[in-house]
């Protein structure tokens, strides 16, 4: 599987993710890292990392660990717990597969602030392609109808 590819892929297909300035960072078997530059966009009010931006990261890295194995994955369910809040940074969000039955993956994921803890999840992706089904990889234009 080529992993470049398809973090290229994603970091050009994906609206919501280039809405909300989230983009792959890295991705390999059963992992995947997002990042986020904070800007004033990805702040609440009082000028702290959004939650809705911690969640979509960590739910974004999520979907890319459970799709590096070439299905398609989408979210069943996902479970955040918010620790500590940041002002300024670099965001990351690093998701690993820590269970992958035939129709369900757990993932667990960490975002981070620098060293920084800020919030730790859980999220249950659902298959709804397996990998024979896919191609090279699960998100390409002749799969989703884009070209």
């Amino acid at each position: 599987m080529n992993f470049q590819a398809q973090m290229d892929f994603i970091n050009t297909h994906n609206p919501y993710m280039q809405l909300s300035g989230i983009r792959v960072l890295d991705l390999g078997v059963d992992y995947a890292v997002t990042g986020l530059e904070m800007d004033a966009q990805s702040c609440n009010p009082f000028g702290s990392l959004h939650g809705g931006a911690i969640y979509t990261m960590a739910d974004c890295a999520s979907g890319c660990a459970a799709r590096s194995n070439g299905a398609i994955y989408v979210t069943l369910n996902g479970s955040i717990n918010y620790i500590r809040g940041a002002k300024e940074g670099a965001i990351r969000a690093n998701a690993q597969v820590v269970h992958r039955g035939r129709t369900t993956c757990v993932v667990r994921v960490e975002v981070h602030c620098g060293e920084t803890l800020l919030a730790d999840g859980s999220f249950t992706m659902f298959c709804v392609r397996q990998p024979e089904e896919c191609g090279e990889f699960s998100l390409t234009p002749d799969q989703n109808g884009s070209k």
